[in-house]
């Protein structure tokens, strides 16, 4: 098996861009249908080798597609169709998908996109985070018929999460290494944008919740020395709790752990059913809060979920209403240690509140996010 060792600047770097069929490996359980589950596969960053891969739990069968040409850096979906952020080593690009005969059909194209973080979509039009390295961050904006890019507006360093508001948008500059402490407000009718700031380090994830109100994950902040070969300073990471038009501070309560996934991509999952949010920690655990308890300063359950033979980190969750799961992408274990394989098949499994693991799904290589479809 070959293992990807990289020097740790370049490592660092990649950080920040990122910042087969196959059967069920547990025996299916009875219960209620289990909706599909698309899993993106980031694959290993310099091979360029991202896929999807569509999960059957009901059949206990996943079917993965083509190489994609790049990291997949996210899903979104939106009015029936997967949208597939795609990062490469020059531009990168938004794929669109269908489910068309019980297969994920690609019926669309975004290219042109500076490393494509995050989208949304709003009054016909999306909007898609992105960054260069050492540069100010921006927000294009893509007609999602044609996937032509309309314009851009300047936002944030290393901006991530998107959301759509009842005005226009709001991003999160999540900043190197978690610096940043603003969100960026645009105005949809003018495209002016205001700083807002926020008492956390590296804004980076957004969810809305119910009571026209909005949940922001913070990272909390790295600092190293100038070689880096030492961490100089390191913050926690924090959940906010806004209001949904004045961006007012509702509540905040501080996570356990540094917010983050096993290959820097997001790490919110949002359950509106139930009025709580899950976040991913980077010791693999998985943080969940209520609304109601955030707007007082508390946090939920902390979810560990159990060791299995073979994987290591959590990368990509969502929450199965229906059947009260974690839908959690964990990454294949290096041979020589507790560090991820980036290069070898990752898993989908499915995680009850206790952290049990009830059943474990292969997919592709480096798990990046997870979307019921």
């Amino acid at each position: 098996m070959r293992h990807t060792r990289l020097p740790f600047r370049l490592a660092l770097f990649l950080f920040l861009v990122l910042s087969v069929a196959a059967c069920d490996l547990s025996d299916s359980d009875a219960g209620s249908a289990r909706p599909d589950v698309v899993v993106g596969n980031g694959g290993n960053f310099s091979d360029q080798n991202g896929s999807v891969s569509l999960v059957d739990r009901e059949a206990g069968t996943v079917t993965s597609g083509a190489d994609l040409g790049g990291f997949v850096q996210g899903l979104e979906v939106h009015e029936g169709r997967l949208h597939v952020l795609i990062n490469t080593f020059s531009e990168g690009r938004v794929d669109v998908f269908e489910r068309q005969n019980g297969a994920l059909e690609r019926v669309g194209q975004w290219t042109g996109l500076t490393a494509p973080r995050d989208v949304a979509f709003f009054e016909g039009l999306a909007y898609v985070t992105g960054f260069v390295f050492g540069a100010p961050g921006s927000v294009q904006i893509v007609d999602p018929e044609t996937g032509a890019v309309q314009g851009d507006v300047s936002v944030g360093e290393v901006p991530e999460g998107i959301l759509a508001v009842d005005s226009g948008l709001l991003v999160a500059n999540n900043g190197v290494l978690g610096a940043g402490r603003t969100l960026s407000h645009i105005r949809a009718a003018d495209q002016s944008v205001t700083s807002i700031q926020v008492p956390c380090d590296g804004p980076r994830d957004l969810a809305r919740v119910p009571g026209e109100r909005i949940v922001v994950v913070c990272t909390g902040k790295t600092v190293f020395n100038d070689d880096f070969s030492a961490v100089l300073e390191q913050t926690g990471g924090r959940l906010l709790l806004l209001d949904g038009r004045s961006f007012d501070i509702l509540g905040e309560a501080d996570l356990p752990e540094q917010a983050g996934s096993a290959n820097g991509t997001a790490t919110l999952a949002a359950a509106p059913a139930s009025d709580e949010v899950f976040v991913t920690l980077t010791d693999g655990s998985i943080q969940s809060a209520s609304v109601n308890g955030l707007a007082s300063g508390l946090l939920s359950v902390r979810i560990v979920p159990d060791a299995a033979d073979g994987v290591t980190g959590t990368s990509g969750v969502a929450y199965d209403a229906d059947r009260d799961v974690l839908l959690v992408g964990r990454l294949a274990r290096a041979a020589g240690g507790g560090f991820p394989d980036f290069t070898a098949a990752g898993e989908l499994h499915e995680v009850t509140r206790t952290g049990a693991v009830t059943s474990r799904f292969t997919v592709g290589p480096a798990p990046s996010a997870v979307a019921l479809f």
